[in-house]
């Protein structure tokens, strides 16, 4: 659905400005803006979204092999902040909570803490699995993780994630989808849809593939799209968030 802003949001940068967004690094820093990094084709490392492996298999394969040979401690995001300092406010969680079975939510009208806090709620909501329900934190740790690793863009941001999961969350109710998937199958629905422009960069694929460089040569296609599912494979099984354990 597309809801209409609210007069607080802020006034969306040009396309110019998208393309110049930074991105978070895995090492905490920040790193140089996308356009530049694309002129340098790969010259260096900087950050996550920059890195060149050959192909998309070889990613998988290089992400598996990082978290079974590494140290917890390797593993860990350095960013990631504790779930006691997303800060919810009382009143916006209550009005935002009574919005959210109906397509008429507004998330721009919401901070980004209030956001996480209604994220959980969703997740909770549709009925968490056993593993997960026992262990909360891991799905507080991911919901955080997330919106972290969204840049602040015009449009594909953490607002945007969390409207595209909150209106999949109701649709999938009202057509009877939820009742006939079991309690992981509900919550890799709900996760997909937080996680599907994970580190998007502001632009297009089509830009990236144009542009060329260390973005464009890590995959052969589809470069958004494949970087979106790896980064949030590479989230849940972190050593911070764990979310995968026990399946």
């Amino acid at each position: 659905h597309s809801p209409t802003p609210c007069a607080s949001a802020a006034t969306p940068p040009s396309f110019g400005n998208a393309k110049e967004q930074l991105s978070p690094c895995n090492s905490g820093r920040r790193c140089s803006s996308v356009s530049r990094d694309l002129s340098e084709d790969g010259a260096s490392e900087p950050c996550g979204f920059l890195r060149r492996p050959s192909s998309f298999s070889s990613n998988l394969n290089r992400l598996a092999s990082d978290h079974t040979t590494q140290s917890e401690s390797e593993c860990r995001w350095p960013f990631l902040p504790e779930w006691d300092t997303v800060q919810m406010d009382p009143a916006a969680f209550e009005r935002g909570k009574e919005m959210l079975g109906g397509m008429e939510m507004d998330p721009a009208c919401f901070s980004r803490d209030d956001l996480c806090h209604l994220a959980l709620e969703i997740f909770e909501a549709a009925g968490l699995p056993e593993e997960l329900a026992a262990d909360v934190g891991r799905v507080r740790r991911f919901i955080v993780a997330v919106r972290e690793g969204m840049h602040d863009n015009a449009y594909h941001n953490f607002c945007h994630v969390f409207d595209v999961t909150q209106t999949l969350s109701v649709m999938a109710r009202r057509t009877g989808t939820l009742d006939r998937l079991n309690a992981w199958e509900r919550f890799a629905l709900l996760a997909a849809a937080l996680c599907h422009d994970l580190e998007h960069p502001g632009v297009s694929s089509v830009f990236l593939d144009r542009a060329g460089g260390s973005v464009a040569g890590a995959f052969k296609d589809t470069v958004l799209e494949k970087h979106h599912v790896l980064r949030a494979f590479e989230v849940m099984v972190g050593q911070d968030i764990g979310l995968l354990k026990g399946l």
